[in-house]
């Protein structure tokens, strides 16, 4: 995990964000990417390759070399493990395959309920974003005013109830996210495992591979503490505010009106400015001295 979590702001955001001392969490209707949280997962498989899984999972079973059933399937299997054995494994294969083909052929509709049922929740649960880096010149073209707004460098603070640690990185892909890779879907027909978070987790933190630039890490809170809504405002700690970024074509109206707040506000935050290089496509980063914040 990084040790630092960048925002990338406008003016505008960045007073609202130093004056308040709060961070925005918002819901994906609000966001860029229509796509974002309300992609349906895919379903991609091989009928017999799953079919073989399962089987042999069922069949261990059978042997009692499995953890103790949960689901309905492992406890019928559990029940009848003495019929099963006596029978054999080719006629146990025989008996139970037309089943398992036939729960694979609904599995695509069942998934598509699931995630339509799952999209509005989605729509509803509040989210806050980061950067892993803080010199990304599309970042600071595309969300910090064209490099005339600031970035905020957020880190956990020992002894703080800090969220940053909790930030999960987006996975970026050029294909829909999968329900369930082979195991995972042998794992849930043979009744070894449920639906869990990580299938949810796909939803929100998968994005398309066009927005990989972005190195994005992203907090989850639900609904939040005002349900609702479509976005709040909470408050961080003034410790968790590490840096302080200003655009390479920031104005030295916006130092001006910032740097007094930040000092006062924010005493232990440093304070940079980025400045364009000549001789590369790169951004450099000059920390402004004690006696130039006076």
């Amino acid at each position: 995990m990084p040790d630092s979590y960048f925002k990338y702001l406008s003016v505008t955001g960045a007073i609202a964000v130093l004056s308040n001392g709060t961070l925005r969490w918002t819901t994906c209707p609000n966001f860029n990417d229509p796509s974002d949280m309300q992609i349906d997962l895919g379903v991609d498989f091989d009928r017999d390759e799953i079919a073989a899984r399962t089987l042999d999972l069922m069949w261990r079973r059978c042997e009692g070399h499995a953890l103790p059933a949960e689901s309905a399937i492992a406890q019928i299997l559990d029940h009848n493990r003495g019929a099963w054995l006596a029978l054999g494994r080719q006629a146990f294969d025989e008996q139970l395959r037309p089943g398992i083909y036939a729960s694979l052929d609904k599995v695509r509709t069942a998934t598509k309920k699931f995630c339509d049922e799952l999209r509005g929740p989605l729509t509803t649960s509040k989210v806050i974003c980061f950067s892993a880096r803080k010199d990304s010149i599309l970042m600071w073209s595309h969300y910090a005013e064209a490099h005339s707004g600031l970035v905020l460098e957020f880190r956990d603070v020992l002894g703080m109830d800090s969220p940053y640690k909790m930030a999960k990185p987006i996975i970026y892909s050029a294909r829909a996210p999968q329900f369930a890779d082979a195991i995972e879907l042998s794992c849930l027909l043979a009744g070894e495992s449920k639906i869990d978070k990580v299938i949810f987790d796909r939803m929100v933190y998968t994005k398309a591979a066009e927005w990989s630039y972005e190195e994005e890490w992203r907090l989850q809170s639900g609904q939040g503490r005002e349900p609702g809504k479509p976005y709040e405002d909470v408050p961080f700690g003034v410790e968790e505010l590490h840096a302080v970024y200003f655009g390479c074509k920031a104005t030295q109206a916006t130092k001006n009106l910032l740097q007094p707040l930040i000092r006062h506000a924010y005493p232990n935050a440093e304070i940079w400015h980025v400045r364009r290089e000549t001789h590369t496509y790169e951004l450099a980063f000059d920390q402004m001295r004690v006696d130039e914040l006076v």
